[in-house]
């Protein structure tokens, strides 16, 4: 069976596909998801361990083993993650989720047409498993091999491309998955999709993005629950937002989350400008004044595929505390309109065809020469400039034919594999979240537009003002002062928590503790924000890695560690 395509769309697979004959018992996937419901998942918990004894294994997955020739099932043989919508009756979808049905024939697994949903899987001849969660994987027994290839990558971007994660046995799933397992037989289909070139006035592609936008809110604004809204000072929320008012769908309230520093922090204040002025009530929520828990825990729940997201667990925790929510995210609504064009002039160099030097615009030497500094030379030379350039190289010649080429690679790496992790990695359990930009209609028509279009970075602002005309005063958060906030105590604070976690347990094996530790002592003396030349998030981010890795216990709430009595894999 081919993976489906939208009208006007193409899709791009480097997997095989499946036989003609073959169907899918999830092909019908809104009638599955009505069957089946949604999955038991539960909240994050404050206390995590990546021990293969933990509370892992309460997570959803199934993993499937030949045992002397006989299928041994165990985990959820049925689970559905996320939401779908109907949109035709001839079974044409909408949503975005994540599936998997299973029996002693095998595993079936789909996804949406993005491959936005967090799903990972490994296979071999003997065994096949899938989670939401990549520690659950691990748990059932997946190897804890590195992916060298996509962790070079990471370590310099921020994020992993294509279907890598930190494990080089366990894989996201490709965009609009198909896959099945059966008696040590995988076979996958799927890719991202190839976008049609569209001819266009400016003027009219704004008039149709506002149409196309309201005609997504209207598919899910009449879904049931109560409808709390995470408001931002940018864009992409408050587009949301009043087309929810325009169309008389009014949150209980909005919520806000105040930023860490030394980010800029105008996000509460516009965000209750823009509640203010629509009557609606806004609640803002603090950051904690210890951060560090919440970064490792947030590390582990997301399993250690980004190093980003910890500012939103204070909304997870307050959505989380009221029933049956349903709540709004702009994935996707930045990227698909022109963010990210103008740095480096990068759309310059794509449609010049230059693409090595483009690729050196992602591999920054200042990340460069903290890597360098901060890994062991082991370490290092394993996850190498080269082999980043290389694969980033590869990935990048991938997109080159689409019209906007920088926003179709930012999309189909960055976004998809960073940011649906907030609303269905970290509120899984807690809210049904819409995705309205990456509605098909949507989505279709703003990746046919040329990149030279969008390239002022305008387009999704004059939509706005034109389409709400009373909020065109109220500014966006990235037209105020950018200049990093100082916060001598937060600093000082956090810098002692990294401290303490390079200090404890044995010698860590990806960062080098002895040389890190006397350079992060002056901005703990003095609360400066020095210690950001080694990426702070990263220097986190590898002591957990490093860490599972070896097989050690590490409770993120404790902050204490011990050798798992399961040995030490080799990385």
């Amino acid at each position: 069976m081919g993976a489906l395509q939208a009208p006007g769309q193409t899709r791009s697979s480097a997997v095989a596909a499946f036989p003609a004959q073959w169907t899918s018992r999830l092909e019908d996937i809104a009638a599955f998801a009505a069957a089946v419901g949604p999955g038991a998942s539960g909240v994050m918990p404050q206390r995590l361990s990546p021990d293969p004894d933990s509370s892992w294994l309460s997570r959803p997955f199934v993993h499937v083993r030949i045992v002397a020739g006989m299928t041994v099932v165990r985990g959820m043989r049925a689970w559905f993650g996320g939401h779908v919508l109907r949109l035709a009756p001839d079974g044409t979808t909408d949503g975005i989720f994540g599936a998997w049905c299973a029996d002693e024939d095998g595993v079936e697994v789909r996804n949406d047409r993005y491959g936005c949903h967090p799903l990972y899987y490994f296979s071999n001849e003997q065994e096949f498993a899938v989670s939401p969660f990549v520690l659950t994987l691990l748990a059932c027994g997946a190897p804890r091999d590195l992916d060298e290839e996509g962790l070079a990558v990471f370590l310099r971007t921020g994020f992993f491309i294509g279907e890598h994660t930190p494990f080089r046995q366990i894989h996201a799933l490709p965009p609009d998955c198909r896959l099945r397992w059966s008696r040590g037989s995988l076979r996958i289909s799927g890719g991202m999709l190839n976008a049609t070139h569209r001819v266009i006035p400016r003027t009219a592609a704004i008039d149709a993005f506002i149409d196309l936008f309201a005609q997504a809110i209207r598919r899910r604004a009449g879904s049931p629950g109560r409808l709390i809204l995470p408001l931002s000072g940018g864009r992409d929320s408050r587009h949301i937002f009043l087309e929810l008012l325009r169309q008389g769908h009014i949150p209980d309230h909005c919520i806000t989350a105040h930023q860490f520093p030394p980010t800029p922090d105008h996000d509460a204040a516009i965000a209750s400008e823009v509640a203010r002025a629509a009557g609606v009530r806004h609640v803002t929520v603090r950051q904690p004044a210890f951060p560090i828990r919440d970064e490792l825990a947030k590390n582990l729940w997301l399993g250690l595929c980004t190093e980003e997201h910890a500012q939103f667990l204070p909304v997870m925790r307050t959505i989380a505390s009221q029933p049956a929510v349903r709540a709004f995210d702009g994935i996707g609504g930045d990227v698909l309109t022109g963010d990210w064009l103008k740095r480096e002039d990068r759309l310059a160099l794509f449609l010049g065809g230059r693409l090595e030097e483009l690729a050196g615009t992602y591999l920054r030497d200042d990340r460069e020469v903290a890597l360098k500094a901060m890994l062991p030379s082991g370490t290092y030379g394993r996850l190498n400039h080269g082999l980043a350039h290389d694969a980033l190289l590869g990935e990048l010649r991938r997109h080159a034919h689409q019209p906007n080429p920088v926003g179709s690679f930012m999309f189909w790496n960055r976004t998809r594999r960073i940011l649906p992790l907030v609303s269905y990695g970290l509120y899984m359990g807690a809210a049904t979240v819409f995705a309205p930009y990456l509605d098909r209609d949507v989505f279709d028509f703003l990746t046919s537009l040329p990149g030279a279009m969008l390239e002022d970075r305008q387009f999704h602002n004059d939509a706005i003002r034109r389409a709400y005309p009373r909020y065109a005063s109220i500014p966006f958060s990235m037209e105020l002062s950018q200049a990093r906030r100082v916060d001598r105590w937060f600093n000082r604070r956090f810098v002692a928590g990294i401290m303490m976690q390079l200090a404890v347990g044995r010698r860590p094996s990806f960062v080098r503790r002895s040389y890190l530790l006397p350079r992060l002592a002056k901005p703990l003396w003095n609360g400066t924000s020095g210690y950001r030349r080694f990426p702070p998030y990263l220097i986190l981010y590898l002591l957990q890695l490093g860490r599972i890795v070896a097989g050690e216990k590490w409770l993120a709430e404790s902050g204490t560690a011990h050798q798992s009595r399961h040995g030490s894999p080799q990385p």
